[in-house]
Parts: C-alpha cells; sequence; structure tokens
C-alpha cells in the first residue's frame, strides 16, 4: 500500500527551533522542501495542511505530483487533517506529522500512525545521508561546476590557478 504523509504544518513550524525562527513564508517554504525530499526518499505522496487561509483563491497548491498544500483556514488544519485521514484510510498507509497529543490520538483511532516533528526531521536528514551515498550528491546541497568538472580538467584548473600550468603539456 502506499504511503502519505499528513504533514500538520503550523504545528511542525512551532516545534522545530530552525523553522520557528523564520518568517512564516520562509518556514513554510522550508517545510515545502522538507515533504519534497521525503516525497522522494519514501517514494510517496506528501500532504501539507496549513492552519492559514489560502494566499490566492486557491484551496490547494501543488508542487509536484505527489506534494500538496492544503489551506484549511484559521484553526482548522487539525479538523482537516481528521477527515482526510477519513477519506484515505482505506487508500494509503497514513502517517501524520504532529506533536498534537488529540490529532494523534484520533490518527490511532482512524488506523493511521503519526511521527513527531523530531522524527521527520530526522527522516530529512537520514534520507538526504542515503542519497548521498547512493548518487554522490545529496540533493540538500548545492551542486556547483566543480562538481560536474571531471578529475583531468579540475586538475588543469587548479594548476592554471596556482600559476602551474604549461599550456604545452
Amino acid at each position: 500500500m502506499e504511503k502519505l504523509f499528513l504533514i500538520d504544518g503550523n504545528n511542525l513550524i512551532h516545534a522545530l527551533e530552525e523553522l520557528k525562527k523564520l518568517p512564516l513564508d520562509s518556514a513554510v517554504e522550508r517545510v515545502v522542501e522538507m515533504a519534497c525530499a521525503v516525497s522522494s526518499i519514501e517514494g510517496s505522496k506528501v500532504y501539507i495542511v496549513l492552519d492559514i487561509p489560502s494566499p490566492g483563491v486557491e484551496e490547494e497548491r501543488v508542487y509536484s505530483s505527489d506534494v500538496k498544500v492544503v489551506y484549511a483556514g484559521k484553526g482548522k488544519a487539525d479538523e482537516c487533517i481528521e477527515k482526510l485521514v477519513h477519506q484515505l484510510i482505506n487508500e494509503f498507509q497514513i502517517f501524520v506529522v504532529s506533536a498534537d497529543y488529540e490529532v494523534q490520538k484520533a490518527i490511532f483511532s482512524k488506523g493511521g500512525f503519526r511521527i513527531t516533528p523530531k522524527e521527520f526531521r530526522r527522516i530529512c536528514e537520514e534520507g538526504s545521508k542515503e542519497e548521498f551515498k547512493e548518487k554522490g550528491k545529496s540533493f540538500f546541497q548545492r551542486i556547483t561546476i566543480e562538481d560536474r568538472l571531471d578529475e583531468e580538467t579540475r586538475k588543469k584548473l587548479e594548476e592554471m590557478r596556482r600559476g602551474d600550468y604549461n599550456s604545452d603539456s
């Protein structure tokens, strides 16, 4: 059965110090990045449910075929998450990311699983390490021109930088 992660976005932002320090729009952007990473690592769908009104007309914003942000409206994320779990529990193995005990109880009673915000961050971090081992580069790491050069070209450029390069060789 395919996995679905439901993230209580505001709860995650307030639970993780590195997100709490950011302005809300930057924190939401970082949560979307984390969701994309987890979607890629786990091969799953991820819905981020936010307790804020939609910035535009739409109530949902799709970032990829597997990552979606749902704007539940002020104070309605918990209700929205419970509704989504009820609707989707027969189609997916559902993992809810929240530190809210009431949400966790409701999810358990419907057959879902909970993941704390810190566990979710660890999945992102561990997954990026695995990606680095598998592919040689983490998708969290910035890719530079040097990363795209073969060893011989890198050596020649390094020699040129140091002034040791002889174009006749």
